[in-house]
């Protein structure tokens, strides 16, 4: 199967079928040819204790067992995306990360919700993610680029080092306890990933015309309950005239005349904004929650699921990122991990049908546009930190190195003139 289909559920699956075909032609090619061999067998056979025709329907059997296993096999796929939420714990605020997408996004999101809803930023930070663990800031601190401050022969080996314990605890059910900022932090994500979809979504069909009975347009009013369970969605997806800053702002002119078209975005300065639920999918398909971080599309051919799990966990950035891309110390950006699971799952039937597969297409580059967003590995090869890291390095140790012979000049010069051992000179 061709490597670029790998991560692709509807390419892999249709090519898959393909094989499938051209599998039972070469097939029915050499059943024939088999079958003249064979009938000069069948005197040979008949001689012994087991019928012939047994010893043909285990052959078929097996044949067609793992052609039928081949292609269900390639029914279901599942990807795995890192993302990572950079949280300053002092502020109680995230911090953005220049170029990935889901962390900008992700800033700007809650800063909208929580100037509508007061209540959700109180405990937002009353119950933050993390609470502030600094390195006290009495002693230098090292890093891996050597030690700030090394020990002397008059300092006692230890004295004025920080030191790193690792320790291996058995989690209990405090410790599992989710603060009632994850929750929010979950449905900020659900509703950044749903505008990625809406978003893809409008630009698939967009490109050229579609049979209007084959695709049918989702918002807000078909996904009541969607709205329910999400609080980020339901507040900033509620129309302009229901929202008092909105009604306030545009008093003298409507942004949502027909005769501009239809508003899909609105953002302000201040950080308000507004989004449209807008979903164009098959026909047939069902939106829906199955419950908290899954969000579920399912069609007559398709089940497409997204799954964010903040278990609370931490990772690591690469050495130097705080530092050197974000201007941030090390210790007051504390790395969150997310987990994004995308699953789609073809089902059996779909394999019988033969046309309207462009309505489904959207699937395979949507696995690759949520990478792009989502995933940090990706974004850390995009941006070449690897390489821009080494020559950080090479540039800060060719500072040290002048600011050494820098130093040991200006000693030499400043050094006292040993001691004359000669007697002085009686007078004359």
């Amino acid at each position: 199967m061709p490597k670029d289909t790998q991560s692709k559920p509807i390419a892999r699956a249709l090519a898959e079928r393909e094989e499938f075909l051209g599998l039972l032609a070469v097939v029915a090619l050499l059943a024939f040819g088999i079958n003249l061999l064979s009938s000069a067998a069948i005197p040979l056979l008949e001689r012994t204790w087991f019928p012939p025709a047994y010893i043909g329907a285990v052959a078929v059997a097996i044949a067609l067992g793992y052609a039928a296993v081949r292609v269900l096999k390639a029914r279901r796929i599942q990807i795995g995306i890192k993302t990572v939420v950079p949280f300053d714990a002092e502020k109680k605020q995230l911090v953005p990360i220049p170029g990935y997408k889901i962390s900008v996004d992700l800033g700007r999101v809650l800063r909208a919700v929580f100037l509508e809803n007061e209540a959700l930023q109180r405990a937002w930070e009353s119950d933050p993610l993390k609470r502030p663990k600094r390195i006290s800031k009495s002693q230098p601190r090292d890093d891996e680029h050597g030690p700030s401050e090394r020990a002397t022969d008059s300092q006692p080996a230890g004295e004025g080092t920080n030191w790193v314990a690792i320790y291996c605890k058995k989690m209990d059910e405090e410790d599992r306890k989710q603060p009632k900022s994850a929750a929010l932090l979950g449905e900020a994500l659900e509703f950044c990933v749903l505008d990625e979809l809406s978003t893809h979504l409008s630009g698939y069909f967009g490109q050229e015309p579609n049979e209007k009975h084959l695709i049918k347009e989702f918002t807000r009013d078909d996904v009541p309950q969607l709205l329910l369970q999400n609080r980020v969605l339901s507040i900033l997806c509620t129309p302009l005239e229901d929202r008092a800053v909105f009604a306030k702002a545009f008093s003298k002119h409507d942004p949502t005349d027909p005769q501009r078209g239809v508003l899909y975005s609105l953002f302000g300065a201040d950080g308000f904004m507004y989004s449209r639920f807008d979903l164009i999918l098959p026909s047939g398909t069902v939106v829906s929650r199955p419950h908290p971080g899954t969000l579920r599309l399912e069609s007559p051919r398709l089940r497409l699921e997204i799954a964010i799990s903040y278990g609370g966990f931490l990772t690591n950035f690469p050495p130097r990122f705080e530092e050197e891309y974000l201007g941030r110390e090390s210790d007051e950006v504390i790395p969150l991990k997310v987990d994004v699971a995308v699953t789609a799952h073809l089902k059996a039937s779909a394999f019988l049908r033969f046309h309207g597969w462009k309505y489904y297409g959207w699937v395979d580059s949507f696995f690759d546009r949520l990478q792009n967003a989502l995933d940090f590995e990706h974004y850390i090869e995009v941006i070449g930190w690897t390489f821009a890291g080494t020559c950080s390095r090479v540039v800060w140790q060719a500072q040290v190195r002048r600011e050494r012979r820098g130093q040991d000049a200006k000693d030499s010069l400043v050094a006292p003139t040993p001691a004359s051992h000669e007697s002085p000179k009686p007078a004359e």
